[in-house]
């Protein structure tokens, strides 16, 4: 399951949840402008808050890495991931025989971090589910523009 407010984006449900929130870009087009969110990352009884860093560019790469989810909805090998340019969240995808997509989700205190949140267990089913949630977080990007 997974929700879009113009505010947020909530990803999974149950004992496992990311929020997406508080979407600030640059109103600059360069590629390297600066932006950011926040991101709350809920399971297992615990729960973190970080603000990630982004470039401009770094938005439509996190679009297309849900969107490549969607697209892919008969499954796919391996392992996809995506990251934010300074580690502070990243995103790793398997896709099972069952038709779902399993989302691990590592939020960690920066480059360099002096903790590190590691969230499994969130389940989206590989059709319609995973493509409402790729909609979404590329509405949650364009309202920011």
């Amino acid at each position: 399951m997974n929700d879009v407010e113009p505010e947020r984006v909530v990803i999974g449900r149950g004992h496992a949840s990311v929020v997406l929130q508080d979407l600030r870009r640059s109103p600059d087009p360069d590629p390297y402008g600066a932006g950011s969110f926040t991101v709350i990352a809920t399971g297992d009884g615990a729960s973190v808050m970080r603000v990630v860093f982004m470039l401009e560019m770094d938005w439509q790469s996190l679009v297309a890495f849900f969107e490549s989810l969607a697209a892919d909805w008969r499954g796919f090998e391996g392992v996809r991931s995506w990251g934010s340019i300074e580690g502070d969240i990243k995103f790793s995808a398997v896709s099972d025989d069952l038709g779902h997509n399993n989302i691990e989700v590592t939020v960690r205190q920066g480059p360099v971090p002096g903790w590190v949140f590691d969230l499994r267990g969130i389940e989206l089913a590989a059709g319609e589910e995973t493509t409402r949630l790729a909609r979404s977080i590329a509405e949650w990007v364009a309202s920011a523009d």
